[in-house]
């Protein structure tokens, strides 16, 4: 017993180092959304870092952008997609299963699910989360992206993609889930 306690408090102390790693990283991440999308006042907004711009490339889809994408080069970015179309799908999950079926997993493509969908939450309201990895042929960067969808209370379908390359991902995904956990539905 008394050769495993050095063992077991070792143990301990890796483990709390990790999750004060992760604590002190997820906090200086949602410090770091100084600025405020308010564009859409009755839709959504959220939170989101200096140097980041915000464009809307066609109706009902937004892009946020780091500073490299900005300049057309891989780099990370927070898409948000309003739909009237994904509501008429009847549910959360058939609607998810559309985006996804137009969009990133369309035979065309090169992307792949990577593990389940889960349920979470977004804005208190129940969200559906999975993770793909891929690009939109097998010769294009190759990127991660978390997919969360929601429903507003008026049926609207809302799809949130935080994307980043497969390298940075594990450095931009505490920022990004920032700007996410900032996400406000306002209708």
């Amino acid at each position: 017993m008394k050769r495993r306690l050095p063992a077991l408090i070792a143990v301990l102390i890796v483990v709390a180092l990790v999750v004060a790693g992760v604590i002190v990283s997820t906090q200086q991440s949602r410090s770091a959304l100084i600025h405020t999308y308010t564009g859409s006042p009755t839709a959504f907004s959220f939170q989101y870092p200096d140097g980041w711009q915000v464009s809307i490339p066609i109706q009902n889809i937004l892009l946020l952008a780091d500073p490299a994408a900005q300049r057309g080069e891989p780099g990370a970015t927070f898409t948000v997609q309003r739909s009237t179309a994904l509501a008429d799908e009847g549910s959360l999950g058939a609607a998810l299963n559309t985006y996804l079926r137009q969009g990133a997993l369309r035979p065309d493509r090169a992307w792949q699910q990577i593990g389940e969908v889960v349920t979470t939450a977004l804005d208190g309201r129940e969200a559906l989360q999975l993770d793909l990895e891929g690009g939109d042929s097998p010769t294009d960067p190759q990127f991660h992206s978390r997919v969360v969808a929601a429903q507003a209370a008026n049926g609207l379908i809302y799809v949130f993609a935080l994307n980043a390359p497969l390298a940075q991902w594990p450095t931009s995904a505490p920022l990004l889930e920032a700007v996410l956990a900032s996400a406000r539905i306002l209708e």
